[in-house]
């Protein structure tokens, strides 16, 4: 007995697709039989491209026989220059000495939240041509503005009377403090820019102790230009949270699985695939 679960990205007749749960009982069923769920799948599912963040380590063994991409996710952090301490993140003395505070937001700019589906009518969300996975206005929805128990802000993106860019965002909180985490982002990464000191502000506003962003594909300078820095994910001397459901202090790696393409460049966040979601019960669920 077994499972495999998938998620479509968008309504097309070739959506792009994402696994979520696979399960196979141990000691019963066909040999193989998570793998021959999976190939079952990919066989009958008619779809464009695969691409999935929350990889199981054990996996990746399987995932190079099948001749994917199996990557290891980069976190990118923002600390809030205006608090003294930190309760959440873990930084060390010293480490702050080389980070600058993100610069005002440029004149002309600004960020519109988004509260119901018609505000996303006019956003194209087949640009950039080149990423996979492409989402639509239908999963945008489905995924963040109707999710039963977390409260996302969705925020589009205004400069020079376009609307290049919609970034998805989340707040996290452990005993009273707070992080603000970007989950999913839609546009090309240079409008991140334009972005992050709008974002920034917000931050210092409600007292967030960083912002941060894991994610695959992204343009390092981009991000490095917009005010990111990427965390060393082989030390835990500088901690950036990963897990808050239950919170755990240590940087954790998250790994993505992604099909080979050569006109397709996987773009990956945090948010995509079955990631992102509650790991706790709601309270007197049993």
């Amino acid at each position: 007995m077994g499972i495999f679960g998938f998620i479509k990205y968008n309504q097309s007749a070739l959506p792009d697709i994402a696994g979520s749960l696979w399960k196979v009982v141990p000691g019963e069923g066909a040999p193989l039989l998570g793998l021959r769920l999976r190939q079952f799948v990919m066989a009958n599912v008619p779809h464009r491209y695969f691409a999935a963040p929350g990889a199981n380590v054990e996996t990746r063994p399987i995932y190079h026989v099948l001749g994917m991409n199996w990557q290891r996710m980069a976190h990118y952090y923002l600390l809030n220059l205006e608090l003294d301490t930190y309760r959440l993140a873990t930084v060390p003395p010293g480490a702050r000495a080389g980070a600058t505070p993100s610069p005002s937001p440029r004149p002309g700019t600004r960020l519109e939240s988004v509260e119901a589906p018609r505000q996303l009518e006019a956003f194209a969300f087949d640009r950039p041509a080149d990423v996979a996975p492409r989402k639509d206005r239908a999963y945008v929805c489905r995924r963040f503005l109707d999710h039963p128990r977390y409260d996302y802000q969705l925020l589009l993106y205004h400069t020079r009377g376009e609307i290049p860019a919609l970034v998805v965002c989340r707040w996290v909180e452990h005993k009273g403090c707070r992080a603000w985490r970007i989950v999913d982002y839609y546009g090309e990464e240079r409008h991140l820019e334009g972005i992050i000191p709008h974002l920034y502000r917000r931050l210092v506003v409600q007292g967030g102790e960083y912002l941060d962003l894991v994610c695959l594909g992204f343009e390092a300078r981009a991000l490095e230009r917009a005010g990111f820095t990427a965390l060393d994910l082989d030390q835990q001397a500088l901690i950036i949270p990963n897990y808050f459901e239950p919170f755990e202090a240590r940087n954790v790696p998250l790994y993505a699985v992604s099909d080979r393409s050569e006109r397709l460049r996987p773009r990956l966040c945090r948010g995509d695939g079955d990631q992102d979601r509650p790991n706790q019960p709601l309270p007197g669920f049993r």
